[in-house]
């Protein structure tokens, strides 16, 4: 009992410092990773939602639009969620064939509603977010 104690504890140590690699995004269908997407945005989880971000993308939030690395835009995004908290989201149209796809929806504070576009690619096996755009609805 005493060596599984100090298995586990050796184990919990080497993840937690990187040693032992956490899961990655492995291949999934293009819809399982725009759902993962659409629960990232409900959940407000800019480092889950930057789980699908390829390097390179293409940010378009309100006034801004800027192509960003993977790390600009995580905070762009963190921020958006901070100064605009989502109140309710959800992707309403799903659509794309082979190796491009897109998810549509709305992102609603307490005061706006905003229109959501997602838009993925496949690279290897993943797919990941090549242009991500909330735009005031007109």
């Amino acid at each position: 009992m005493k060596n599984l104690k100090v298995l586990l504890f050796v184990l919990g140590i080497s993840w937690g410092l990187g040693f032992i690699p956490t899961p990655t995004l492995s291949a999934q269908t293009p819809q399982d990773v725009l759902k993962q997407i659409e629960i990232s945005i409900k959940e407000k989880n800019a480092t889950q939602l930057s789980k699908y971000f390829n390097n390179n993308l293409e940010i378009t939030l309100l006034d801004y639009e800027k192509v960003c690395s993977k790390d600009q835009a995580y905070l762009v995004v963190k921020d958006f969620f901070s100064q605009k908290p989502v109140t309710q989201f959800k992707l309403i149209h799903i659509g794309g064939s082979g190796e491009a796809w897109y998810g549509m929806g709305i992102y609603e504070t307490s005061s706006d509603s905003y229109d959501a576009n997602v838009f993925i690619k496949k690279y290897g096996n993943v797919y990941l977010i090549d242009r991500l755009r909330f735009e005031e609805k007109n």
